[in-house]
């Protein structure tokens, strides 16, 4: 419930901030499952921001106002608060992931928990997990980079202030230039972080939005601010203008504005923070946030944010391509377990009179759920599962075991440490021969070199959206006097990227090879033809398994079978390769070992592009002519 203190020291309840809730989780609900219908959804959980941002400094400034303030009450109702559910939903994750995912997915998974449980998922998240990019929807924790920036505030906010008022004995002004200085220089250091996804995940590009509603308590609580004061009329044109700021951050398309959050965040949180500001009977406040329906969503919010996602992530992660309907049920399901767990474990948890009791219980469960998560990852997602066995396509990739960086260039990884004979530079597309590559160069005494990068065109050193992409060219120049480096192997997924940047690509590929051969014209160049793929997702044999129920007996007895796709990217990719290099090139064609009679046996590629690296290790004699 929102609980707060009026003047008088009555405790209330603001049916309205509950109804607010549900204005915040709702739409952030639709966006998860249907983007394109609420753009602006996610802001949602910009409005949680500052609700909790008024509801918890609400909570901590009257009780050093009264002079009662203590850390362990507030704590303890933290904990009482947030814990029972959270729990719950780790150990679900946890249930979930051993019967659906493979060894690398549950692995993951296992960290995920484990961060979670200690509340920094958002600096895991940091580290490249875009919160918009279609892969993060398989991360069914996800969502907890919110729960942990709270989680954060909670530590420091708290300290912070009790300390403030009473170093600076009971100083008004003093806490309110504190309140101030965090909130204007968290939205200063938001706007100036210029990486979209550190400013997304980042509590202090964050704090400004829970400052938001801190400051609203302090002008409440210190300053004595009441709304009342300015009349039902004005009241209640505030509450207009506040749901109409709130709508627009919903519906507005995200390419009118910059990634949030920024300068468009305002919207959502200048909007609640007026509803928060004015009187319970302002028009918007006593109707549309205030209705039954709406404020019994209000009431299990934080359990229905909890749950739908991962309800939703497992729905994707168990269905290849989930339909409206099905993401409808899901939603649907989020409801009455939001509920249940709502009314029979955080609710009488936190009525629990005893404690340091149920304190100590909540911790050593969350204690439980992280070390878990730290026994899958420990043991690789456990790899002997039937989930894992039948879906053991998915990890079927060695690069790059068994490599180490070259002496020559920390960039250069070989097999043994020294100067490669061969040397094999591209994305992952030639990343995927590393097993047999490795064997070869073992078996005939022989060192081979990478200098790959995934979804990059490494002889211009970068790609579409990939700013750090490795350039063979600057890093071979050094090496290519070297006598002990002969062969130069470049592969690519050629029809992969635009046709400018392939085309600038292929012609530094081209002056690479002039050089090569110019310092000595004995030395050979491969390209290698890539592999059969297809952009409509027809190599990808999730498509084809449907779902993941039974996926290990799927995965025994069918046979997945199909037709060479012909002139796609795949195709017109390689006919633009061998139109573009000269005589001195060898090309080694694929295709036809891969796809024999032009048909494609599924079972042989790791996902929708790669093949596999056990297929590879075994089957791919295409290679080895650049060994002899």
């Amino acid at each position: 419930m929102d609980e707060h203190m009026s003047n008088e020291g009555k405790k209330i309840w603001r049916k309205d901030i509950t109804g607010l809730r549900a204005w915040a989780v709702v739409p952030v609900l639709v966006f998860h499952a249907f983007p394109n219908l609420l753009p602006g959804g996610f802001y949602g959980v910009d409005i949680f921001f500052v609700i909790s941002g008024y509801l918890i400094s609400g909570i901590i400034f009257r009780g050093l106002v009264s002079d009662n303030f203590s850390f362990r009450d507030f704590y303890s109702k933290r904990i009482k608060r947030i814990f029972p559910n959270l729990i719950l939903v780790l150990f679900f994750v946890c249930g979930m992931g051993w019967f659906f995912t493979s060894g690398t997915e549950f692995e993951k998974i296992g960290g995920n928990i484990s961060h979670s449980a200690l509340f920094y998922q958002n600096f895991t998240l940091m580290k490249g997990s875009d919160y918009f990019d279609i892969l993060s929807q398989n991360n069914p924790l996800l969502h907890i980079w919110s729960l942990s920036i709270e989680e954060q505030f909670y530590l420091v906010f708290p300290v912070l202030c009790f300390l403030i008022w009473k170093i600076g004995k009971q100083s008004i002004r003093g806490l309110g230039v504190f309140v101030v200085v965090i909130t204007v220089s968290s939205f200063s250091l938001c706007l100036l972080i210029s990486d979209h996804t550190i400013r997304f995940y980042l509590p202090f590009s964050r704090f400004w939005e829970l400052g938001i509603g801190i400051c609203v308590a302090y002008l409440e609580i210190f300053i004595k601010f009441d709304s009342k004061r300015y009349g039902q009329k004005c009241n209640s044109v505030l509450s207009c203008v506040g749901i109409f700021l709130v709508i627009l951050a919903f519906v507005i398309p995200t390419d009118w504005y910059s990634p949030t959050p920024g300068f468009f965040s305002l919207l959502p949180v200048i909007g609640s923070a007026f509803l928060i500001l004015v009187t319970p009977n302002s028009v918007v406040n006593r109707t549309v946030l205030s209705w039954g329906g709406v404020t019994f969503i209000g009431l299990i919010s934080y359990s229905l944010y909890l749950w739908h996602w991962p309800i939703l992530t497992f729905l994707r992660i168990v269905y290849y391509d989930p339909s409206c309907f099905q993401l409808l049920i899901a939603l649907g399901i989020s409801f009455p377990i939001a509920f249940l767990v709502y009314r029979y474990i955080e609710n009488p948890v936190r009525r629990i009179k005893n404690k340091g009791g149920i304190v100590l219980a909540l911790l050593m469960l969350l204690v439980g759920a992280y070390v878990a998560g730290k026994v899958i990852r420990n043991e690789e997602g456990f790899p002997d599962r039937n989930a894992a066995i039948g879906l053991n396509f998915k990890d079927d990739w060695s690069y790059p075991k068994g490599l180490q960086k070259s002496h020559y260039s920390d960039n250069l990884l070989t097999t043994n440490g020294e100067m490669p004979t061969i040397v094999f530079v591209g994305d992952s597309h030639m990343e995927q021969y590393h097993s047999r590559i490795v064997d070869q160069a073992h078996r005939r005494g022989l060192t081979a070199g990478f200098i790959t990068q995934s979804a990059c065109i490494t002889s211009i050193g970068l790609t579409g959206d990939n700013k750090s992409c490795r350039n063979s060219y600057e890093i071979l120049r050094p090496l290519l006097n070297n006598k002990d480096l002969r062969v130069l192997v470049i592969g690519q997924k050629w029809g992969g990227y635009s046709s400018n940047l392939m085309s600038a690509g292929v012609s530094a590929y081209a002056e690479l090879i002039e050089e090569f051969i110019r310092i000595d014209s004995s030395r050979k160049v491969y390209i290698i033809l890539d592999n059969p793929w297809t952009e409509s997702g027809a190599f990808d044999i999730e498509k084809y398994l449907k779902s993941r129920f039974n996926v290990k007996e799927k995965m025994l007895i069918n046979n997945y079978d199909v037709v060479l796709p012909e002139d796609d990217d795949w195709d017109n990719g390689n006919k633009y390769v061998l139109s573009k290099f000269d005589s001195n090139v060898i090309y080694i064609e694929t295709a036809s070992f891969i796809c024999p009679s032009e048909k494609c046996n599924l079972k042989n590629f790791k996902d929708n592009d790669h093949l596999r690296s056990s297929y590879v290790r075994k089957y791919a004699t295409w290679i080895d002519q650049i060994f002899e």
